[in-house]
């Protein structure tokens, strides 16, 4: 079990996570200035299933206030992991597609904890690796990768064709 601080709990979720989920994506990509859209609900709604690894952390005085009954629950930070194969050496890899801690509840090793259970249970599973994406102007997220470390293994590309 991974030490949290006081108040915080962390909790194993499932696709019954999906209001969360979607919460977190479009939370975590609005700070990152990203285009608001449907295509985060369509990752959610292709990729979510029983295979996925869902970790939440509850703090016990956080207020929901104002949120859909589906979204009344005192999650603070969230991790899903997707198993995919690494594409280089054929092995099982835990993709880890949303890591998000909400920012008031930031520098309290949330996101290392979370990290650290998802490896504990991606061993158990038979994964072999944890894989993410980090997008490169998300100075304070490389660095917490650095310290866990995760080292970088590609260098995503992309040329716009369309305007």
């Amino acid at each position: 079990m991974v030490a949290l601080p006081p108040g915080y709990r962390l909790r194993v979720g499932g696709p019954g996570d999906r209001p969360l989920l979607l919460r977190g994506f479009r939370r975590a990509y609005r700070e990152l200035g990203a285009v608001e859209g449907d295509h985060l609900a369509r990752s959610l709604d292709q990729h979510l299933d029983d295979r996925s690894l869902v970790l939440a952390i509850d703090h016990d005085g956080t207020e929901a206030i104002g949120l859909t009954p589906a979204l009344r629950q005192p999650s603070v930070a969230l991790l899903w992991g997707v198993p995919a194969i690494d594409q280089r050496r054929g092995d099982r890899q835990l993709q880890i597609w949303l890591l998000y801690v909400e920012p008031e509840h930031r520098r309290r090793g949330l996101a290392r904890a979370l990290l650290t259970s998802a490896e504990t249970t991606a061993i158990a599973r038979g994964f072999a690796s944890l894989g993410l994406q980090v997008f490169g102007d998300n100075a304070p997220a490389r660095a917490l990768y650095d310290r866990c470390g995760f080292t970088p293994t590609a260098l995503l590309l992309e040329r716009r064709i369309l305007q």
